[in-house]
């Protein structure tokens, strides 16, 4: 964007920053022990990068390779500069809908090579260690020790008592924020980095993992051009969700310094908190009283943020909406609101179905996956009588007969 202003460092300013004892940490010189850790922290059967080299190669011969691998490794962690070859990636179209028939119906995943996944997770290794100190409580994403069902069941507990008569007028709005990760400005990671006082070596070493890879696209299992981005984080580089949550700490110390201003007015039952917003990543909610002023001063926060980050979008929702992929709704959760929970589940004992599995497989994989989707939603949430029953019923079919 022209017009697209610097971070403003008096907003950073409201909370913490990289301590000197922080700084210290990142720029130690990485070892081989933690090398060989984020090498098998990787797990075997992700897709490999343009080399066709998977992790499994890598641990199966690490006393064969592994000081070569370090040595690389350390080379590019040490002088910033890595080879294009290491640095090369796959972008794999993941299809987002059943029946995709547009480019957005589809997730680009960037598949990267090993060597270049052992350096960033190396470096994330010890940002995440820091993560916590930074980033605002209203952040669940990707930090260490925060978990995704505290902001639903938060975000549940206050929308309880709307549409109830005589019920206080409160506003909240639910941030679809499209493309987040595709969108975001490099120049505006950087500065939020540098205005939380990384340090600046350290913040060149992540921008040029930002800037410099190359891309080509895998279509029908051929590889296609090979060209560079402009903007925007891959999905699949490990320092991808780390540095997009460092981003979305901006519009938290945004939101921060609103909640401190006169006119803005909270939500009910947030006041005691000074609690005005929620994330997971790039899922956001906004909360105030719902008068025009607090209204106002959130639209003007927003507005600050997409001035330096490119990023933001919202539409008009009436409730029950979805967040985190759980309903949220002011009454008592209904079957309908439920319905696709059970509709997951069954389109997976469909696909398993049909293909002969024994009794003990069938038992996995409703142990593994079917009782962890149906744990998700119950640990936020009551669900109904009639949808535990229908829950209870696919699992028996698929079970004892195979049946879907």
């Amino acid at each position: 964007m022209e017009n697209k202003k610097k971070v403003i460092r008096s907003v950073v300013n409201v909370g913490p920053k990289v301590t000197n004892q922080q700084a210290e940490m990142l720029m130690e010189k990485f070892s081989k022990e933690e090398c060989k850790a984020a090498l098998f922290a990787i797990s075997g059967i992700k897709a490999p990068g343009p080399n066709g080299y998977s992790s499994y190669f890598f641990q199966d011969n690490w006393e064969l390779i592994g000081n070569e691998l370090y040595e690389a490794v350390e080379s590019f962690l040490s002088s910033g500069r890595i080879l294009k070859e290491i640095h090369s990636t796959v972008l794999t179209l993941i299809p987002k809908v059943k029946c995709p028939n547009t480019v957005k119906d589809f997730r680009p995943i960037a598949c990267c090579n090993v060597v270049y996944k052992v350096a960033t997770k190396m470096i994330c290794s010890r940002l995440k260690n820091i993560l916590p100190s930074l980033i605002a409580q209203n952040q669940s994403g990707f930090v260490k020790g925060r978990l995704i069902a505290h902001n639903v069941m938060i975000c549940q507990y206050l929308i309880r008592h709307y549409g109830r008569k005589n019920a206080r007028a409160n506003c909240m709005i639910k941030l679809d924020l499209k493309k987040a990760y595709d969108t975001v400005e490099w120049d505006f990671i950087e500065e939020m980095m540098e205005a939380l006082q990384f340090p600046s070596q350290f913040v060149k070493l992540v921008m040029n993992c930002v800037r410099t890879p190359k891309f080509s696209l895998m279509f029908n299992r051929t590889l296609h051009g090979f060209f560079e981005s402009k903007r925007g984080l891959r999905q699949g580089d490990p320092l991808s969700p780390l540095l997009f949550v460092l981003g979305m700490e901006y519009l938290s110390r945004i939101m921060q310094r609103i909640g401190s201003k006169e006119d803005f007015q909270f939500h009910e039952r947030c006041e005691g908190i000074k609690l005005n917003h929620l994330s997971f990543a790039d899922d956001v909610l906004l909360f105030s009283k719902g008068d025009f002023k607090s209204f106002y001063l959130m639209l003007q926060g927003l507005k600050l943020f997409l001035i330096s980050s490119d990023m933001s979008g919202f539409c008009r929702h009436n409730a029950p909406f979805r967040y985190l992929g759980v309903p949220i709704c002011g009454k008592r959760i209904s079957r309908k609101d439920c319905k696709e929970l059970a509709e997951k589940m069954t389109s997976r004992t469909k696909t398993w179905s049909t293909r002969n599995l024994s009794f003990a497989g069938r038992a996995v994989l409703v142990n593994s996956i079917l009782m962890t989707i149906h744990s998700y939603w119950s640990q936020i949430m009551i669900l109904p009588e009639k949808i535990v029953n229908e829950i209870e019923a696919i699992f028996r079919a698929f079970l004892w007969k195979g049946e879907h």
